[in-house]
C-alpha cells in the first residue's frame, strides 16, 4: 500500500498496467450467482485525479467485470460493483485485478514512485432469487412461483420478502437459479384483536438496531421484529457503577458519592431451541423493548439455557433498564 505494488508483492508494473495476483479465497464453484466487488483506492500525489481503469479475471483469463473510476484529487474512493456471475461454473480462489492505461491527464506522474494506493479489497457472492412457493400446513402447495413483492437495501445485502395475509399460509420455499433450496420456518396466522385476552398474558420482545447488525441494515428497513412469549421480569440487587468514601476526623467513613443501577432477570418460559435462537439473536439487539419498556445488556448478560424436558428449555438473562441508574451525593462529612 502506497508504494509501486510489486513493493507490495502483488504482481508488478509495466507502463501504465498494475496487477494484484493470487487474491486467495474461498469461493469456488460459482455461477448464476450476484456477485460483488469493492475495494478503496486514492491518488498519492496531492491534487491530481485520475481515471482508473480495470478488469478483474480469473487466472485463466476470463473477465468478470471491467470498468473506469473516476478518482478526485484528495479523496479516497470507495468502489463498488454489483454484477450477475454466468451459468459456466468459477474457482474464484486466483483473481487478478488488472489496472489498463490508468493515467492523469497530463503528466503527474512522470518520474514519481508512489502513484495511487487499493486497499481492503473484498468479493462475496450471494445467490439469486429464482422462484417462491408458498405451503399449507399439511405440506401441500398453495401457490407454486408466487410473485411476492421484494424489498432489497442498496447494498443488495438483505432482501425483505412481503407475503400477504392468506388464513391457508404455513411456510414458504425459495429456489435459488444455482438449484439451492432455501425453506421458512412454519408460521401460524392469530388474528390479533379477537384472541387480545391471549396475547395479554404474554410478553412482548421486539428489538431493532441503530445502524447495521449482522447484516442487515436496519436503518432502511420497514418492517418490526417482534415476539410474544411467556416469561416474567424478576428485579434483582442494585448493580453498584462507583462510589467514593471520605473518613470523618472522628473516624467515621461517609459516603461521598454512588452510582448503581437496577438490575433484572428475563426469565423465559419452556421452547423449543428454535425459540431460544431467535431470542438470544433478538437480545444482542441495541434497541430492546419488553412490555414496552426499554432495556439493554451489561457485562454480565448471559444467555443461560436449561433442559426442561423432550427438547423444550428454559432460558434466563441479566439485563439493565434505562433511565434506572441512582445517582447519590452528598457533601455534608461532619
Amino acid at each position: 500500500e502506497g508504494k509501486h505494488l510489486d513493493s507490495c508483492g502483488w504482481g508488478g508494473k509495466t507502463d501504465a498496467n498494475f496487477y494484484i495476483r493470487n487474491w486467495q479465497n474461498q469461493i469456488i464453484n460459482e455461477h448464476n450467482k450476484r456477485c460483488k466487488v469493492s475495494f478503496k483506492i486514492k491518488s498519492m500525489i496531492d491534487g491530481v485525479a485520475f481515471d482508473y481503469k480495470f478488469k478483474l479475471t480469473t487466472s485463466g483469463g476470463d473477465i468478470l467485470a471491467m470498468q473506469t473510476v473516476s478518482v478526485p484529487a484528495d479523496t479516497e474512493v470507495l468502489y463498488t460493483n454489483i454484477f450477475t456471475l454466468p451459468a459456466q461454473p468459477y474457482d474464484l480462489n486466483n483473481l487478478q485485478l488488472i489496472s489498463g492505461d490508468s493515467k492523469p491527464a497530463g503528466t503527474e506522474w512522470s518520474g514519481k514512485d508512489e502513484l495511487f494506493y487499493i486497499k481492503e479489497v473484498e468479493i462475496y457472492t450471494q445467490d439469486v432469487l429464482k422462484q417462491i412457493d408458498t405451503y399449507k400446513c399439511d405440506g401441500s402447495i398453495l401457490q407454486s412461483n408466487y410473485s411476492a413483492t421484494i424489498t432489497t437495501n442498496s447494498e443488495g445485502t438483505t432482501n425483505v420478502i412481503t407475503i400477504p395475509y392468506n388464513a391457508l399460509f404455513s411456510r414458504l420455499e425459495i429456489t435459488s437459479l444455482t438449484g439451492l433450496v432455501y425453506t421458512s420456518n412454519p408460521v401460524k396466522y392469530i388474528d390479533f384483536d379477537r384472541n387480545n385476552k391471549c396475547f395479554n398474558r404474554l410478553n412482548p420482545i421486539r428489538w431493532s438496531n441503530t445502524c447495521k447488525f449482522a447484516g442487515t441494515d436496519y436503518e432502511t428497513l420497514d418492517i418490526e421484529h417482534e415476539i410474544f412469549i411467556t416469561a416474567y421480569i424478576m428485579v434483582q440487587e442494585l448493580r453498584e457503577l462507583n462510589n467514593e468514601f471520605a473518613q470523618t476526623t472522628t473516624g467515621k467513613e461517609k459516603l461521598l458519592f454512588y452510582v448503581s443501577n437496577e438490575v433484572y432477570e428475563l426469565r423465559i418460559a419452556n421452547y423449543t431451541q428454535a425459540i431460544h435462537s431467535i431470542l438470544q439473536y433478538a437480545l444482542l439487539h441495541n434497541i430492546l423493548y419488553i412490555n414496552d419498556e426499554l432495556y439493554y445488556r451489561n457485562s454480565n448478560s448471559k444467555y443461560t439455557m436449561a433442559e426442561y424436558n423432550n427438547g423444550y428449555f428454559t432460558a434466563k438473562i441479566q439485563l439493565s433498564k434505562e433511565d434506572k441508574t441512582l445517582i447519590i451525593r452528598n457533601s455534608c462529612c461532619n
